[in-house]
């Protein structure tokens, strides 16, 4: 009988094997519920927040954006653009494609456009401008917020001039015509032409500067800053985008450019510049023009073209002193 009764007292003190099993069983399933629970609701929050993510890590790359000068007449449509690229030590900066951006006119009420950046990293709107001629600010921020970018203006932001349409205008080169040199030789921390601020403040008076340059867009804002920091007149910067292709096309450039400025407006009076490719496309929109550092004055298809060596006898030239 002993052995039964020691056989009925270890079936009181444990369980059977089988049922520990489904506790053991029930246990684990509770927890890999509970952290596949928690995996879930991790998952939503994450996919939930992509589009922040994506935005903070927008924010946190360094961009450099260059806000170009837009041109038109009062109240036509017109394109404003802005090209952001990758903000790296010295001068290579890869364009930034696909990337959302908001382009603004400082008008009341203030108008704003998205866009997105194309393969060259520009983003461009339409926009109706206002019907009183002027200047207005403009500008363009990373969609993701404004401290997305580096902005590497300074004194002169980019502005839309709103002009008439009859305004009688003057077209300026600046290297080599304003300045003592080249951009792409010395750098943007050139010396001006001896004269030559006070000359175009004068001109500016009775026409609408528009300074055409053939330097690569990604000195505007310097370009800006170089004119507004010496005295020169607030007025659109009109620069190219440089390519392998186009860097000897000076003339081609600023012949596509004098045509579109024709387009839009009827008065083109004047130009002035320094160069072969200034007197080339000058000539061919039969242009009178001011050659700087030259010294033959002729008629070249239909107009005349000054030689001069002194920025004091331009204003005399074109305004008939």
């Amino acid at each position: 009988m002993a052995p039964k009764n020691l056989q009925k007292a270890g079936a009181d003190v444990a369980p059977a094997p089988t049922e520990t099993m489904r506790k053991d069983k029930v246990l684990w399933l509770s927890i890999v519920g509970y952290l596949a629970l928690i995996g879930g609701l991790w998952g939503l929050y994450r996919w939930g927040s992509l589009e922040n993510q994506q935005q903070v890590a927008v924010a946190a790359e360094k961009l450099k954006v260059t806000v170009y000068d837009a041109i038109t007449t009062p109240g036509t449509a017109t394109t404003l653009a802005a090209k952001y690229e990758k903000d790296l030590p010295g001068p290579a900066n890869p364009d930034k494609k696909g990337l959302a951006v908001v382009i603004g006119l400082s008008t009341t009420p203030v108008v704003t456009n998205e866009a997105t950046t194309n393969k060259d990293g520009i983003a461009t709107v339409a926009v109706t401008p206002p019907k009183e001629p002027g200047s207005y600010l403009l500008f363009s921020h990373a969609k993701a917020g404004s401290n997305a970018y580096t902005d590497r203006g300074g004194t002169a932001p980019a502005l839309l001039f709103v002009i008439p349409a009859d305004r009688e205008i003057l077209i300026c080169d600046i290297d080599g015509t304003i300045t003592d040199g080249e951009a792409a030789l010395k750098g943007v921390n050139l010396d001006p032409q001896p004269g030559a601020a006070t000359a175009m403040r004068k001109l500016a008076e009775k026409y609408a500067v528009i300074y055409l340059t053939a330097r690569d867009d990604m000195l505007l804002n310097k370009s800006r800053d170089w004119l507004d920091q010496h005295s020169f007149p607030r007025a659109p910067v009109i620069c190219r985008d440089w390519t392998l292709s186009s860097l000897p096309a000076t003339g081609a450039f600023k012949k596509r450019a004098i045509a579109q400025l024709k387009n839009k407006f009827s008065q083109i009076k004047w130009a002035i510049g320094n160069s072969g490719g200034d007197k080339e496309a000058y000539a061919e929109h039969k242009l009178p023009h001011i050659i700087i550092d030259g010294e033959d004055t002729e008629v070249v298809n239909g107009v005349q073209r000054y030689g001069v060596t002194d920025w004091r006898k331009v204003a005399k030239i074109i305004l008939g002193e």
